[in-house]
């Protein structure tokens, strides 16, 4: 028996390697009468389904066996027919490669199985988040709508109908010059703060303006117009660089009503004639501090449960931040507002 053209023992043939190319058996009968003349048959088992007929051919050339045992099994016949009693036989077996074993392709359906699954669960959470951003798109929408109707018929309603009576009033003083310039000044006044109110709206509802940087200088021109009619000196610390972040139209209406409210108390209560805005990144948190040099706060003397300090900071909460009030040293206040950044 010779393998990949090497001759090899019986031993060897009950384990041959992976890489077998080709196995070639030799065989001869015995016979004084017919010597030379005998034919042969012979048939592989596992691979040939019946007997083959070669003639007085003596070898039997077999290459690119696929592993597995085999039994090779050779007869001797006559030239009158007569074939020899039993078969003579060897056997040989050709071992797979690793990736061909039974637990290679076991583990590997396994492992395909589990990819699979991963890859199914991976896709349908996905899908499923997806859906839920767009509900949740949806909701805020939906409730982006109703604020802009509640400001509206809040605040514009309010005032157009104070701008309405304060003309019904200068209506009955056109013969008193004093009082009606009192009121003309007055409805100036309602219709600026109309005015105002109004573009604060449609800043809020306007998608162009749904990230941080235009933000941040919308606070900046806000305060600096509400401080140009005082005697407040204005200040700004922002970061060079303001990386593109995205803010919802309601994150961005609440956190300037919170603004708005502190801007309107440090003019009104602190006395201050210096306001500071400072804004910084962390850890993907947003912080924004407002400080003034006045009279500062007695928090002692603060009630807790004052409705302007409960809004605005249950306006930041609602947005999983915080607020906090303290007092600056050697005078004045300062707010501070951190809400985390998606």
């Amino acid at each position: 028996v010779f393998v990949n053209y090497k001759e090899r023992t019986k031993d060897v043939l009950k384990d041959l390697s992976p890489n077998t190319e080709s196995v070639q058996i030799n065989y001869g009968g015995i016979s004084f009468t017919h010597g030379k003349y005998l034919k042969y048959k012979y048939i592989l088992g596992g691979i040939d389904k019946d007997w083959v007929f070669v003639g007085t051919r003596r070898q039997a050339f077999f290459t690119h066996l696929p592993h597995g045992s085999y039994t090779f099994k050779i007869v001797a016949v006559t030239p009158e027919g007569t074939e020899s009693k039993n078969a003579a036989l060897i056997n040989f077996t050709i071992h797979p490669y690793f990736w061909q074993t039974f637990w290679f392709q076991a583990l590997s359906a396994v492992v395909i199985l589990g990819l699979t699954t991963i890859y199914l669960l991976f896709y349908f959470k996905r899908k499923y988040k997806r859906k839920v951003k767009i509900i949740e798109a949806e909701a805020a929408l939906e409730r982006e709508r109703m604020r802009i109707s509640k400001d509206m018929h809040d605040e514009l309603g309010a005032s157009l109908t104070k701008i309405s009576l304060m003309s019904d009033l200068a209506k009955r003083n056109l013969e008193d010059p004093g009082q009606l310039k009192k009121d003309l000044n007055s409805i100036s006044e309602a219709s600026r703060n109309v005015a105002s109110s109004m573009d604060e709206i449609v800043w809020a509802v306007n998608p162009k303006n749904d990230s941080l940087e235009k933000t941040i200088f919308y606070f900046i021109h806000y305060i600096e117009d509400y401080l140009s009619s005082t005697e407040i000196e204005f200040a700004v610390a922002i970061p060079d660089t303001i990386p593109s972040r995205y803010l919802n139209a309601e994150l961005r209406h609440n956190l300037f009503l919170v603004l708005k409210e502190a801007v309107n108390n440090i003019v009104k209560h602190s006395g201050a004639d210096m306001v500071k805005l400072s804004i910084s990144l962390e850890n993907s948190s947003f912080i924004l501090s407002l400080e003034d040099n006045g009279i500062g706060i007695d928090l002692s003397s603060v009630d807790q449960f004052s409705n302007g300090l409960k809004n605005m900071s249950k306006r930041i909460e609602d947005f999983e931040g915080s607020m906090e009030i303290l007092n600056s040293s050697p005078r004045g206040a300062k707010i501070t507002l951190k809400l985390p950044l998606q």
